[in-house]
């Protein structure tokens, strides 16, 4: 019980936190840096669910999720836990079997991780480390049957106050 009451709330902040291409486009909210701002980050994997409700542990959610500061004429005034749902700003490039933000490719919605298979994902320094099902077989580890991928996340994911994290809308190369 206390798993599903975890991974329900997990969603429900997930659904608050989505917003569409044209939110982000049009937002006046400042950004701030996610490494100079927030704290905590860290990718949370949860099993997705499939339309009976039932775990679908072959493609589970990758979430970055972090402590975030709300400022006031610049000083930190208090701390706003936040996720976003990584496929949101990622996309799987089946030419080079890689992970890319979204904007930096020709499929609009993402769906990176889910596409390339990811999973086991951390973030270590600015870098997202997963392993990733959808490589050549010449790419895989033979015993984890996956390749490990990376994409450095800096400047790709930003926090806008009293919104949360968000798909940067201009990349950083």
């Amino acid at each position: 019980m206390h798993w599903s009451l975890i991974v329900t709330s997990s969603l429900a902040v997930l659904a608050a936190s989505q917003a569409t291409d044209e939110q982000h486009e049009t937002s006046s909210v400042e950004t701030q840096d996610i490494f100079k701002d927030c704290k905590l980050l860290h990718v949370w994997t949860v099993p997705s669910l499939n339309e009976n409700g039932d775990k679908n542990e072959e493609t589970p959610l990758q979430l970055l999720v972090g402590r975030c500061a709300t400022k006031q004429n610049g000083e930190t005034v208090s701390w706003t836990d936040t996720t976003i749902g990584l496929n949101e700003c990622f996309a799987w490039d089946t030419n080079t079997h890689s992970l890319v933000a979204h904007k930096e490719h020709s499929q609009k919605d993402g769906n990176g991780f889910r596409d390339g298979q990811c999973d086991r994902c951390i973030l270590k320094d600015h870098e997202i480390q997963c392993w990733c099902k959808n490589v050549d077989e010449s790419d895989k580890d033979p015993e984890r049957m996956a390749a490990k991928k990376t994409i450095n996340i800096e400047g790709k994911i930003v926090y806008k106050q009293d919104e949360g994290f968000a798909c940067a809308t201009e990349t950083a190369q």
